[in-house]
């Protein structure tokens, strides 16, 4: 659960839509109540994961990161947000 939720935040941060770095302090605050420290895999599962997230993303094609910042600029708007919550009502 939290190698997808690094995977999906590192993909917008290479998308420009927010600052990895804060992404990931707020995974690992997420993380470490979840699973404490001394139930970690290794000292590093969490930095592993993070790098294994990193990794994952750099392959990604420039094509398919701007596809991706596109589709979440555009969902994100506030005109698109409006629609979708006058579908919800």
């Amino acid at each position: 659960m939290i190698g997808r939720l690094l995977l999906v935040c590192m993909k917008d941060a290479r998308a420009g839509l927010y600052c990895s770095k804060t992404a990931v302090e707020s995974i690992l605050n997420l993380f470490v109540p979840m699973k404490p420290q001394d139930q970690w895999s290794s000292p590093r599962e969490f930095i592993d994961m993070t790098l294994w997230a990193i990794a994952q993303v750099l392959q990604l094609p420039e094509s398919e990161i701007e596809l991706h910042r596109e589709s979440q600029l555009t969902i994100n708007s506030p005109q698109i947000q409006d629609w979708i919550n006058r579908r919800n009502d």
